[in-house]
């Protein structure tokens, strides 16, 4: 070898230009956080309140993603307060009581464009790809929870999830969308 070298030394070399990682664009289905916070009973937008709190200690942009319905109804207040704090929001057309395929397609394509996480309740068979974008919640009383292992033992963890090699800025996010 060239000028003396162990080859070894090249193999277990540490790599030297570390990947620098961003806090992951989530998607928040409203849908599903309003409903499990209201025990399936009524959407309850404190719901979607606790996990944009819990969601912002972690530092990631967040997209909330509800049905045109909820912009509507009397406690739709609660959404102004989470525009003025930097939470995008999208709606999408649905019927009160129903998942529909709008809801989730948007979501689903706008996940895949950005490189984002949905954060849901609804189940992996819903999504075109179950593990690759799905971070499923638990929501007791007031307790928005993820779990530190969401792809269990062997899969990445929730730290690692919440993070990616480049992240949109929220004015690229908003172009995307128009492409959605």
């Amino acid at each position: 070898m060239a000028h003396g070298g162990n080859p070894d030394e090249v193999l277990y070399k540490p790599n030297q230009a570390k990947e620098h990682r961003h806090p992951r664009w989530l998607i928040l289905d409203g849908k599903t956080l309003a409903w499990s916070h209201g025990r399936d009973q009524s959407p309850s937008y404190k719901g979607i309140i606790l996990a944009v709190k819990y969601l912002k200690r972690h530092r990631n942009p967040i997209i909330l993603c509800v049905p045109e319905w909820m912009t509507k109804h009397e406690d739709a207040h609660h959404l102004d307060a989470l525009l003025q704090d930097k939470v995008l929001l999208f709606t999408t057309p649905s019927c009160p009581n129903l998942i529909e395929a709008t809801e989730i397609s948007f979501m689903d394509a706008l996940a895949k464009t950005i490189n984002a996480l949905i954060v849901t309740q609804t189940g992996p068979d819903t999504w075109s790809e179950p593990l690759a974008s799905i971070l499923q919640f638990t929501m007791t009383s007031d307790s928005f929870m993820l779990p530190r292992d969401p792809r269990g033992k062997h899969g990445p963890t929730l730290q690692k999830m919440l993070q990616s090699a480049r992240v949109p800025n929220e004015y690229e996010v908003k172009g995307k969308v128009t492409h959605v």
